[in-house]
């Protein structure tokens, strides 16, 4: 039937269909006088979502109090992104279409109980972004627009106060830094050779220096060789401007906090307290490297030497969490690549592409498709309907894109019909017999790009299952579900009998997720995304 109406209803839960550049809302239905010639019944998205946002919409993030407003464009970011509401001191942050809640803040688990990461939360859509580099998406205090350290004159040691400076108005903390100031202020009343000064509320014992004003703490810092960078709470990656201050300041910073600091600082750039059995230790060291020109300029040097692996550690910093926020998001919704150390969404290990035979037809990426007849395991013939005189694999191009090709066990005799399809990034397979006589059983060998040494196939559930490896995962879903799936290697192996037919196959690519903890296991919100809408196809019905 070529003429409407048409009715098209979309039994998705949440999510719009498009079809015909028409969108069904979920749970609705559409009518249409006449049908556009687009292949398939309907896509989730405008195009094939890839790596550079294009074409895509944006992704939406809000804030507690930003829950009912409209979101406006977050301008400074490479991917499609919207944002509502405002950061607060600890807030959480959701993501429109996604159950996600993101817990936020630059502040510390020892003050704030929920800021501790849950290696399991994931599993029940909580993540973090915080200072800790386990969270989802990392928010140092260090920022390469706020803070320029490399070029800063150091303190002159012939100039400078031989001592260290201390800055807290706090003086009840978690980490009971204060205890550790007393002692170095106690060892410090009987030494000519280092000072311990505190020039604010908790324990004051000096005051500023001239030239300096109290509201630019830099400026207080540049009288001094040392400052006593001491957190409020000893975390890891808590690291807070007390230690990018003194760095900026061109003073050493005498640290006490983050257990793992050392990964984020510039090598022999700081005293750790941690490197020293007790304070006594500590403060006679301070005492040898106010006492030696040449040792302390040692802890400048980092100052005019390439640090590759502190660039490399903080190199997110030159793009804001929001758009990063935005960039996590876009790649864990869609499916895409991850690379969490620098918060870029990448291109899949296996890419995202749709590529055959132009003779055949037949796949040969993301997987290479073969057809046998399962008792003879004889090859069958194929033959792709459209003709090409490409000499090289063909990748389909567009948004929703099919071919056809037809099988059968003579040259010229086809008995089945296999079409193709690449739609949202993933790739369909519809088979149907065009033979009454047709009767063997047949055998789909579709070898992955996975490596066959470490794959290994789970069936999820029946007509559902994962092959992977250690880097790449291949999901295949099959309706009618009682369809016969094993694996060989890097192969999946479907075996296909007329009375399945017409059969419907969907492959899904994927990156591991190594970065939770189960990511290996867990099913991806895209695979399930991907799994709802193949279960859960368009519905069309016609007035008689």
């Amino acid at each position: 039937k070529k003429n409407g109406p048409f009715y098209l209803y979309n039994p998705l839960p949440d999510n719009e269909r498009i079809i015909c550049d028409t969108k069904i809302p979920p749970k609705k239905v559409v009518s249409f006088v006449k049908l556009c010639s687009e292949p398939g019944l309907g896509r989730l998205f405008p195009v094939i979502p890839d790596s550079t946002g294009i074409g895509m919409p944006p992704i939406v993030t809000r804030f507690v109090n930003g829950k009912n407003a409209d979101p406006k464009p977050f301008k400074d970011c490479d991917i499609p992104c919207n944002e509502a509401g405002s950061f607060s001191i600890v807030t959480t942050r959701f993501i429109d279409g996604t159950p996600w809640k993101i817990t936020m803040s630059m502040e510390g688990p020892a003050y704030y109980s929920n800021l501790q990461i849950d290696p399991n939360g994931w599993k029940n859509d909580k993540y973090w972004s915080t200072t800790s580099f386990d969270s989802e998406v990392p928010l140092p205090y260090y920022s390469k627009a706020e803070y320029e350290i490399r070029d800063r004159e150091p303190v002159s040691f012939d100039s400078g106060i031989h001592g260290g400076l201390f800055m807290a108005n706090n003086c009840g903390s978690k980490s009971n830094r204060e205890q550790v100031v007393k002692d170095l202020q106690k060892l410090a009343e009987g030494s000519t050779k280092f000072r311990v000064d505190s020039v604010s509320s908790c324990l004051k014992n000096a005051d500023i220096p001239p030239g300096s004003t109290r509201s630019n703490k830099v400026s207080i810092m540049k009288h001094y060789l040392f400052y006593f960078a001491f957190e409020n709470q000893i975390v890891p990656d808590y690291i807070t401007e007390k230690l990018w201050g003194p760095f900026e300041a061109g003073t050493v910073p005498v640290y006490f906090g983050a257990p793992n600091v050392k990964e984020h600082v510039p090598k022999n750039s700081i005293i750790h307290t941690a490197d020293f059995k007790d304070t006594e230790e500590l403060f006679h060291y301070l005492e040898k490297v106010a006492s030696d020109k040449n040792l302390y300029e040692s802890y400048h040097e980092w100052r005019r030497v390439a640090q590759p692996e502190f660039e490399e550690k903080l190199n997110l910093t030159y793009t804001h969490g929001t758009c990063r926020t935005c960039r996590w998001a876009y790649a864990r919704t869609l499916g895409l690549g991850w690379n969490h150390p620098q918060q870029r969404v990448k291109d899949l290990n296996i890419p995202r592409k749709t590529c055959i035979d132009p003779w055949t037809g037949l796949l040969k990426h993301p997987v290479v498709e073969t057809w046998k007849s399962a008792s003879s395991l004889a090859s069958l013939s194929s033959k792709r309907q459209s003709s090409s005189w490409q000499t090289t694999d063909l990748c389909l191009k567009g948004t929703l894109t099919q071919d056809q090709t037809m099988l059968g066990k003579v040259k010229d005799h086809p008995e089945i019909s296999r079409v193709v399809r690449q739609v949202d990034g993933v790739i369909d397979f519809e088979i149907d017999a065009l033979s009454k006589d047709f009767g063997e059983v047949l055998q789909l060998s579709l070898e992955t790009k996975l490596e066959s040494s470490r794959a290994e196939y789970r069936q999820v559930e029946t007509g559902h299952g994962r092959l992977q490896d250690s880097k790449s995962r291949i999901t295949i879903l099959v309706s009618p579900t009682n369809v016969t799936i094993t694996s060989h290697a890097n192969m999946l192996l479907v075996e296909i009998a007329k009375e399945l037919l017409p059969l419907r196959i969907r492959l899904i690519s994927e990156d591991i997720d190594t970065f939770h903890r189960d990511g290996d296991i867990e099913e991806s919100f895209f695979g399930k995304l991907m799994k709802t809408d193949f279960q859960y196809p368009v519905e069309a019905f016609f007035e008689a």
